[in-house]
């Protein structure tokens, strides 16, 4: 019986000897890897010995399916190993160094760049709004008094700023989740939960998990990123050319009480103290009006405002769902459908349909 084994061991330990040396330079996970199988191997060596030595036939069958799975295992780390290398070494290629995760890494890690600094452009952008809107002027005249709010035309630009905020701020959670799970892929997807799966499909009754794990390890380091990159290629095109910027403001209390305006003042933009407007006033819109009009400066300044806002709402569109939402979807089926397939080639059959309503 030990003379039919050898010849699966010597297979085995050749394909462990290729897996370690068909490459100069192994990648970290690789040594965890190779351990993890060694250290299967000795214990279906073990079991048989067991079964030689208590004369179990059915300890000795075992062991000797056991083998035939190990030997699955290592044809699927030096595939993995092979794809991994082969992939850096095209990315390698075209300027993406040094490895597919660090890249993805860094891809990532520019969109949360970008989108913090719109982040902040709007939330000093409503913080100034929020001081000027809430500006307002008293006057009394012989006991008697009232208060003006020149300024309460700025509140009407709320929404949209909050509107702003709320995409934006959605963007940075997701891009960071995303962050999360490249950097947990990098740093354990292969050099700890692969060898945790290699070691629990050494044993028939934890083989379905061990496949699992084995899926989720190379999803995770894998695909995943790969997925990031991908989306980044395709998307770059359509990313907006200038950062978001919006202009600034302050809103004068006492335009309300200067006095009038001649539609000429009311279409000189430069008045106002932005170029975002680019309304104009006409006669015909003031019914009975001449050649002057009650509309203060204040009022042309949100509508430039507006505009201005109108103007960076492309660039949160594409923040919040192009950027982060579509790549965090995309990233996430790619490394679901290929948790699925490598369980499955693994030995273990998962339903992966319910995770993916989850995510």
């Amino acid at each position: 019986m030990i003379a039919k084994l050898r010849p699966k061991f010597s297979m085995l330990l050749g394909i462990l000897f290729l897996v370690c040396c068909s490459f100069a330079a192994p990648l970290d996970w690789l040594p965890f890897a190779a351990g993890a199988l060694t250290l299967s191997a000795i214990i279906v060596a073990v079991l048989y010995m067991l079964g030689i030595g208590l004369n179990l036939n059915d300890l000795k069958f075992l062991a000797s399916e056991e083998l035939y799975q190990l030997i699955a295992t290592a044809i699927i780390i030096g595939v993995l190993f092979t794809a991994d290398t082969t992939i850096n070494s095209v990315f390698a290629s075209f300027g993406i160094t040094p490895t597919l995760q660090n890249a993805s890494i860094a891809t990532v890690n520019g969109y949360i760049s970008n989108q913090a600094s719109s982040f902040n452009t709007l939330k000093t952008f409503a913080h100034t709004l929020g001081l000027e809107s809430s500006k307002n002027m008293y006057c009394s005249f012989s006991a008697m008094g009232f208060s003006v709010a020149p300024c309460g035309g700025f509140a009407s630009i709320t929404p949209a700023v909050t509107f702003g905020i709320q995409m934006i701020a959605i963007s940075v959670t997701e891009s960071n989740s995303l962050l999360t799970l490249l950097k947990f892929g990098s740093t354990y997807g292969l050099s700890l939960i692969l060898p945790l799966g290699i070691l629990m499909r050494t044993f028939k009754f934890t083989r379905g998990a061990g496949g699992l794990i084995i899926g989720f390890g190379v999803g995770i380091y894998l695909f995943l990123p790969l997925a990031v990159i991908f989306m980044d290629g395709i998307t770059s095109p359509l990313a907006p050319t200038t950062a978001v910027s919006l202009p600034e403001f302050s809103c004068d209390i006492h335009s309300f009480s200067d006095g009038v305006y001649t539609i000429a003042d009311i279409n000189d933009h430069s008045l106002f103290g932005t170029e975002a407007f680019s309304g104009s006033v006409s006669l015909s819109s003031f019914s009975g009006s001449n050649s002057f009009d009650f509309g203060y400066k204040n009022a042309a300044i949100a509508g430039g405002l507006l505009m201005a806002l109108k103007g960076v709402l492309p660039s949160l569109i594409y923040f919040f769902l192009i950027q982060s939402t579509l790549t965090l979807i995309i990233a996430l089926s790619a490394f679901f459908m290929s948790m699925r397939s490598i369980s499955r080639l693994a030995g273990a059959e998962v339903e992966i349909s319910s995770l993916m309503r989850i995510s």
